[in-house]
């Protein structure tokens, strides 16, 4: 394997760190895709090739090592590019994989992709898989065209459904963002008919608001309207209409956390259940509800507590809290940043509620649907 690294990490991307669903693993940064709507775009490192900032070892000890580690949190490899772009990616990710299957890794491992995957790699997944490595694919299809999707094949991706479900590997249909050029009746039937033979569920996401890139591909009406700016995510109204209130026998889920739990067979792990989301616009069955109540029917006060200082001393944080059981909500009174936040939501299975620090660099997640812009018409 070709290895390039000239060791200069961009610190709002760093190797190991907490985003709101997953713990992210980053030794490469760099994409060779250039999709305008990409969280990439503001740390200048879309469409340029790929860069290895470590080796896969020291790779896997800096993930054991960091103070965000759990073996229970998800791990999404590479979010800073696409581990199917290039070979020297692939080859980089076989060596890490071997590495968590030697050392018996014990997290849900989750590939995000746009990128065609090859055959024999898919065969030595299945290998690790019966190792006991947990594997699940999220796969990246928008209907988007080749104007905003910059590099990315739809066929190539489409290949990658039938090819997981071929060899029972379990796929998740990634649906992000809506824009005007995906959001007709004609392109969510598309996408939506072919999908449902073949993922276990969808994720739709509306486009993030991440800097002027993003507000590019608005509607020239709305770009400068100051709730677009602010708002969690914005939707078109009629993907909102069809998706977002989606009631359907196919699951959609607005919450990828909640979809990672159903492919798993396992309870909501991101306190999203009996909140807004899970109650009114998760499109769930009701066996994973049940899965969810029967979990979450066993959260204990003095356990949570326990959890909640235990994370406060290992981020050597004073501040005092509040916990309301009926509405597993912890209220921290103090500033902490995304990562810190999320670690406590996730070891707790809780809703936090934190003052964000403005040195953060990474956007909340929210448990409501107030922070939804919709583009009228």
């Amino acid at each position: 394997m070709e290895k390039k690294m000239n060791g200069q990490i961009n610190q709002s991307c760093p190797i190991v760190d907490l985003h709101a669903s997953w713990l992210a693993l980053n030794p490469i940064h760099g994409c060779i895709n250039s999709c305008k709507y990409c969280f990439l775009n503001k740390y200048n490192i879309r469409g340029i090739k790929p860069n290895i900032l470590v080796e896969p070892k020291a790779a896997y000890e800096l993930l054991k090592a960091s103070e965000y580690y759990c073996e229970n949190f998800p791990l999404c490899l590479f979010t800073s590019t696409d581990v199917f772009a290039t070979k020297m990616n692939i080859d980089y990710c076989l060596e890490l994989l071997e590495l968590f299957s030697v050392n018996k890794l014990k997290n849900n491992i989750v590939f995000i992709t746009k990128c065609f995957i090859p055959k024999d790699f898919i065969e030595k997944v299945k290998i690790y898989m019966l190792n006991g490595l947990k594997v699940l694919f999220l796969l990246s299809y928008s209907g988007l065209d080749k104007d905003i999707e910059i590099g990315v094949n739809k066929e190539n991706i489409k290949a990658n459904f039938v090819n997981l479900k071929a060899n029972n590997i379990p796929v998740i249909h990634y649906w992000r963002p809506f824009l005007e050029q995906n959001s007709t009746d004609e392109k969510i039937n598309e996408v939506l008919s072919f999908v449902k033979d073949y993922a276990i569920c969808s994720v739709t996401i509306g486009l993030k608001i991440d800097g002027d890139d993003q507000i590019q591909l608005l509607p020239m009406q709305v770009r400068e309207l100051e709730d677009i700016k602010a708002s969690e995510s914005v939707w078109t109204e009629n993907a909102y209409n069809k998706l977002y209130l989606y009631k359907g026998e196919y699951p959609i889920f607005k919450t990828t956390s909640c979809a990672i739990a159903y492919a798993q067979g396992e309870n909501d792990y991101c306190g999203f259940y009996g909140s807004n989301l899970c109650v009114n616009f998760n499109n769930c069955p009701k066996t994973q509800r049940e899965i969810c109540k029967n979990k979450n029917g066993l959260l204990k006060v003095d356990e949570i507590k326990e959890k909640i200082n235990f994370c406060l001393n290992k981020f050597n944080l004073k501040y005092s809290y509040d916990f309301i059981l009926e509405k597993r909500l912890i209220k921290i009174y103090g500033k902490l940043n995304t990562n810190q936040a999320v670690f406590i939501k996730l070891l707790t299975n809780c809703n936090v509620e934190v003052f964000k620090s403005e040195q953060d660099y990474y956007w909340n997640s929210t448990n409501n649907t107030k922070d939804i812009f919709i583009i009228k018409g």
